[in-house]
């Protein structure tokens, strides 16, 4: 399984965090098959986000698309609103968006960012767009949990694949791989 990039990120000043993230079609590797999707940042599937509680994100998205889309940070309590996850937000083909949002406190968690366009959602997401986020809390930062943290965390990612409707997750501890088949 290849490695999820981390998307690329600035950190200008204390708790803010600038992140670049384009959409635009690709050729990639899904299921040991090469395929022309729809991603972000060139990778099936996209970057992951990395941010912390309490920091601000400011992330300048780029759309290299031939049709408006846009992002949603699925599950994030972050304003539904203005310039943060703003789901009537379109930005068209060849123009850039920049999101800005605080990231709460008490949501430490694994998330996932996706379009919401309306009317082009399921097209859109079908195509690949979608990828991981992670928002770290206060644990992340102590020395003595943070390595014990690393051992353990189990990273899933679903793998679109012509078996049927069956997908295949992976889930990573320290230098371990394990795989199972999950029907949906």
């Amino acid at each position: 399984m290849p490695e999820i990039p981390l998307a690329p990120l600035r950190r200008p000043e204390p708790g803010l965090i600038e992140i670049d993230l384009d959409a635009r079609p690709a050729h990639v590797m899904v299921d040991g098959r090469r395929a022309m999707l729809w991603t972000y940042g060139g990778s099936f599937p996209g970057p992951l986000v990395r941010l912390s509680e309490g920091e601000t994100a400011r992330l300048r998205f780029t759309n290299r698309l031939p049709e408006a889309t846009n992002l949603h940070f699925h599950g994030l309590h972050v304003p539904p609103t203005g310039r943060a996850d703003n789901i009537w937000l379109h930005v068209p083909p060849g123009e850039s968006f920049t999101y800005e949002f605080s990231v709460p406190s008490g949501i430490a968690g694994t998330y996932w960012y996706h379009p919401h366009a309306h009317g082009t959602i399921a097209r859109q997401l079908w195509a690949g767009l979608a990828g991981p986020l992670i928002v770290e809390g206060p644990l992340e930062a102590m020395p003595e949990l943070a390595a014990r943290m690393s051992e353990s965390r189990c990273s899933r990612i679903l793998l679109l694949t012509s078996s049927g409707g069956q997908h295949r997750t992976e889930c990573t501890t320290g230098t371990r791989a394990s795989r199972a088949i999950c029907s949906w």
